[in-house]
């Protein structure tokens, strides 16, 4: 009987021909620190050639059935079926592994019974032609400080995280029906629990991707990416952890508050024929903007921020109105290919 692995690492991948090997030589090398680990791949019906690149690899790989909408949480959970082992670590397929990181993160998981899991900082940023990677900035998952039995917790989570699976499965596993957020959402019903995600205070990964390209949001505005925070809202509603889910997302919510005002605004004054109603909304915009301009100091990268905001203010709407449905362990579908 071949050895039951204690550890299964999870890629995620959907059309990741550039980044897929640069993830895969991360994870590859990272296991070789453990005696008994598998490496699975569970590809979102990739129309490049990210599925012909991973089969070069020594490890598992399996592609989402059709009957499915394809999406990170539902990658994650088909993962988190595939796996075998007691802990279960996800990484994207845009995201490269730092050495070190997972070897650290399995010694913190099994000190205390009350820690789920272990996540760190993600640095985001592109490939050179060198092949060096250059920061362009980094997601800090430890924002707001709180401890533990003198370990740090904390209060975000990327999809880049440790988990003990006995844990995963008693919080209820990834929502297959979350778009985005996936990972937040499933933070917060582990907390209701009573258990918590560790926070290891040195980066974990990077992340291939530009966030102040224009491309890059275009890309996420069409395939729905921006709903996930409206997904997220309905959750946390529905869930028990409208605080928790309402503080995530206030930037989103007060600027959805703040253009519904400028249309009443504007309906008012079109109503009475006098512009003042508008003009008193509209002058401290223009000062918020102006601020946050400065603050930018790139109108590239501002002009990007306010393109971004506005599409998730619309996108966030729309999530509110996905509401969840039942899942289990036994209604998908997928086909193992390697």
């Amino acid at each position: 009987m071949p050895k039951k692995p204690a550890l299964s690492i999870v890629v995620i991948a959907k059309n990741e021909e550039e980044n897929i090997g640069y993830c895969l030589n991360s994870v590859v090398a990272e296991a070789k620190n453990f005696d008994s680990v598998e490496i699975i791949l569970v590809d979102s019906r990739s129309s490049d050639r990210t599925v012909e690149i991973a089969s070069k690899y020594d490890i598992k790989i399996a592609v989402m059935g059709k009957e499915h909408r394809v999406n990170p949480g539902l990658g994650r959970f088909i993962g988190s079926q595939l796996a075998s082992g007691d802990f279960v670590f996800f990484i994207d397929g845009d995201t490269a592994l730092c050495d070190g990181w997972l070897k650290e993160a399995m010694a913190l998981v099994g000190r205390f019974d009350w820690i789920a899991g272990v996540t760190g900082n993600m640095e985001e940023g592109t490939i050179g032609k060198n092949g060096e990677f250059h920061q362009l900035r980094t997601l800090n998952s430890f924002s707001e400080p709180r401890y533990k039995d003198a370990i740090a917790v904390t209060t975000t989570m990327s999809g880049t995280t440790l988990f003990r699976k006995d844990i995963l499965k008693k919080a209820g596993n990834f929502d297959p029906f979350m778009i985005t957020h996936e990972d937040t959402e499933l933070l917060y019903r582990i907390q209701k629990k009573g258990y918590e995600v560790a926070w290891l205070p040195k980066t974990m990964g990077h992340h291939l991707t530009d966030t102040y390209s224009l491309k890059e949001n275009i890309t996420r505005f069409k395939t729905g990416y921006y709903v996930g925070a409206g997904q997220l809202l309905n959750r946390s509603i529905k869930g028990g952890f409208l605080r928790k889910g309402y503080k995530f997302m206030k930037h989103i919510i007060n600027c959805f508050l703040v253009l519904f005002l400028g249309l009443v605004c504007c309906f008012i004054s079109m109503y009475i024929k006098n512009l003042n109603f508008f003009f008193i909304w509209l002058a401290p915009v223009i000062l918020m903007l102006v601020i946050n301009l400065i603050k930018a100091k790139n109108i590239k990268v501002f002009v990007i921020n306010m393109v971004r905001i506005f599409w998730l203010v619309l996108s966030f709407w729309a999530g509110i109105f996905l509401f969840p449905r039942p899942y289990d362990d036994k209604s998908w579908h997928y086909k193992i290919v390697k």
